[in-house]
């Protein structure tokens, strides 16, 4: 009977300790590029079309507010993580985003966002909605506000050296498609 007690609290001793020790990395941590987030803070998420059409609608009238005509925006998505603390999915992007008004009939070009963003998105489901945009302030240090708003990952590899304007579809593109009424879908 003591060799039973004995076998049955080194197997539960040892089942304790993987449990705690080494199926924790396991199990609750989640890799993202090479930084490892507790599942607590963070977890991927893998809708990144859903993520690309909300931005492709949505963010230009949170990039730049306009009162002379329309914003359109492209992006890349560098990464989306949903953090549990605030319930948001932080969407890691860049912009380039360029308002466009008609004057008579010619498409003239007005304000314009060409930087990265974090943009905060909220969720119901399936249904994601813009909850805050993040972005640069004019002749801010675009180095430094990527280290204090994007992950360690991220920053530390961050280059401002690609060529957004091969970004689809364009703003252009979507500003001459808007004003001479043709339809377009992007997605």
């Amino acid at each position: 009977m003591k060799k039973i007690l004995v076998l049955t609290f080194l197997a539960l001793l040892v089942f304790v300790i993987y449990y705690f020790f080494f199926r924790n990395s396991q199990d609750f941590e989640v890799n993202v590029g090479n930084q490892i987030f507790p599942v607590s803070e963070f977890v991927y998420t893998k809708d990144n079309e859903k993520i690309q059409q909300i931005l492709l609608t949505n963010l230009p009238t949170k990039i730049i507010t306009t009162d002379r005509g329309k914003v359109f925006c492209s992006t890349k998505v560098f990464d989306s993580l949903y953090d549990k603390k605030t319930d948001l999915i932080n969407t890691y992007i860049w912009a380039y985003c360029n308002e466009f008004f008609l004057n008579d009939t010619d498409i003239m070009k007005g304000y314009s966002y060409n930087n990265p963003a974090l943009v905060k998105l909220s969720h119901n489901g399936d249904a994601y909605d813009i909850a805050e945009v993040i972005r640069i302030d004019n002749g801010s240090d675009r180095n430094l506000w990527i280290i204090e708003n994007f992950p360690k990952q991220l920053s530390e590899n961050f280059s401002f050296d690609f060529d957004f304007k091969s970004l689809n579809p364009s703003p252009e593109i979507q500003a001459n498609n808007y004003y001479k009424g043709i339809l377009e879908a992007y997605f």
